[in-house]
C-alpha cells in the first residue's frame, strides 16, 4: 500500500486533474438539472406579532420594564402554544373553508417561528410550494391565535398582529447553490476515487520507488521488450 504525504496528494491531483475536472463538471450539471426539473419552487409568506403581558395594563398600571421582560419571556411559551393541536386544529379548519386540505403535521411542518433579538416580537414564516397557500396559513394563524392564547393563558397575555401577511414570495430552489454543491461533491468524489486507486496500487514503477520501499540499491533494470512486435516484423 502506498504511503500518503502532501507531495503524493498533489501528485495524484495533477496526474488525474483532467478526469477529476470532468467528474466535477458532471456533478454540477447533474445537480443543476435535478434542481431545475425535479425540485418544486417554494414560496414564503410571513407576518409578525407582538406579545403583550396584559395583566398589569388591565388593572390600570403603566407598562414597566419588568412587564416588558415578562412579555419577552412569554414568547417561547407562545411558540409552543401556536404549534399545539389546540391552535393547528383551528388553522386546518380555516384552510378547509378556503379549499386547502392539510393534516396537522403537514401544516406544522410549513411553519417557522423566531423571536426577534430577544424582544417581544415574534416572526412567523410559512413555506410551501403554493404562494396562496403560504399566505392562507399565515392568515389562519393570525385569525386563530389571539383568541386561543387568551383562552389558554386565561387572560395572562395576548398577541397582536403587526400587519397582514405578505403573499408568498419565491425563495427556492437556489439553483446556483445546488450547482456549487454538485460540483464540490463531484470534485471530492473524483479525487477520492483516484486517490484510493493510487493507495491500493502495489506496482513498483521505477528504481527510486523500489529503493524507497525496500531500502535496497538498484544495480540495473531490464528494459521491457515487446516480443509480439518483433515477431511480426520478422515474419514480414
Amino acid at each position: 500500500m502506498q504511503e500518503l504525504n502532501i507531495r503524493t496528494l498533489l501528485m495524484v491531483l495533477m496526474q488525474r486533474l483532467k478526469w477529476i475536472l470532468l467528474i466535477t463538471l458532471a456533478g454540477a450539471v447533474l445537480m443543476g438539472a435535478y434542481t431545475y426539473f425535479l425540485v418544486a419552487d417554494t414560496y414564503r409568506s410571513k407576518f409578525s406579532v407582538y406579545v403583550m403581558n396584559v395583566t398589569s395594563v388591565e388593572v390600570g398600571q403603566s407598562v414597566t420594564s419588568s412587564g416588558l421582560q415578562v412579555s419577552r419571556d412569554l414568547v417561547q411559551d407562545y411558540i409552543a402554544i401556536l404549534r399545539d393541536d389546540a391552535v393547528i386544529d383551528e388553522v386546518a379548519a380555516n384552510l378547509r373553508r378556503q379549499g386547502f386540505v392539510m393534516t396537522n403535521n403537514a401544516i406544522r411542518s410549513t411553519i417557522t417561528m423566531q423571536q426577534e433579538n430577544n424582544t417581544a416580537k415574534l416572526n412567523i414564516m410559512v413555506t410551501t410550494t403554493n404562494p396562496h397557500l403560504s399566505k392562507a396559513i399565515c392568515d389562519a394563524i393570525s385569525a386563530t391565535a389571539p383568541d386561543k392564547i387568551k383562552a389558554i393563558m386565561q387572560g395572562m397575555g395576548t398577541i397582536s398582529a403587526l400587519g397582514e401577511a405578505s403573499t408568498g414570495v419565491r425563495i427556492g430552489p437556489n439553483i446556483s447553490r445546488n450547482v456549487f454543491i454538485g460540483a464540490l461533491a463531484g470534485f471530492v468524489l473524483g479525487y477520492a476515487i483516484f486517490l484510493l486507486l493510487y493507495v491500493l496500487d502495489n506496482t513498483v514503477h521505477d528504481g527510486r520507488e523500489l529503493k524507497a520501499r525496500l531500502d535496497v540499491t538498484v544495480l540495473g533494470a531490464v528494459p521491457s521488450i515487446n516480443t509480439s512486435s518483433k515477431t511480426k516484423k520478422g515474419g514480414k
